[in-house]
């Protein structure tokens, strides 16, 4: 039906490697907000807050408060296959010989930043393991 809105679940922190990541990542800049020259400007920690400690519980805060920024990418990360990777070092996908993915997905972790950039290195990376493998 047209005239409703799909039903999309982008599967955030499937994978347990996914979630440990994220609260690594909240760990560390707690860290960070503690040196100079950040220690001076952060008044408080308004997100996940300060009574939220323990791993299990920035885990439990991040399952129901993660979002996207609509900038998709790392579904068929570029990882050893036993790490839940679905494409090799040369962008080929795992299991086949002439498949290759080359856009921002194969990335496996996804970072801060508008990814524009990123998918011209990508681009251009393939373009040379093409070439050397034709």
């Amino acid at each position: 039906d047209p005239n409703v809105n799909p039903a999309l679940d982008p599967h955030y922190v499937e994978q347990p490697s996914d979630l440990q990541t994220l609260i690594e990542g909240t760990k560390y800049v707690r860290r960070l907000k503690d040196v100079e020259p950040f220690k001076k400007y952060v008044v408080k920690e308004l997100n996940p807050g300060p009574e939220v400690q323990t791993d299990e519980e920035i885990g439990e805060w991040l399952k129901k408060n993660l979002s996207t920024t609509y900038h998709t990418g790392s579904s068929v990360s570029m990882l050893p296959k036993d790490k839940g990777g679905v494409v090799d070092p040369r962008l080929k996908v795992y299991g086949t010989s002439n498949i290759r993915v080359v856009d921002l997905s194969i990335v496996p972790l996804y970072f801060s930043a508008h990814p524009q950039t990123t998918v011209y290195v990508i681009a251009e990376k393939a373009a040379d393991l093409i070439k050397e493998d034709s």
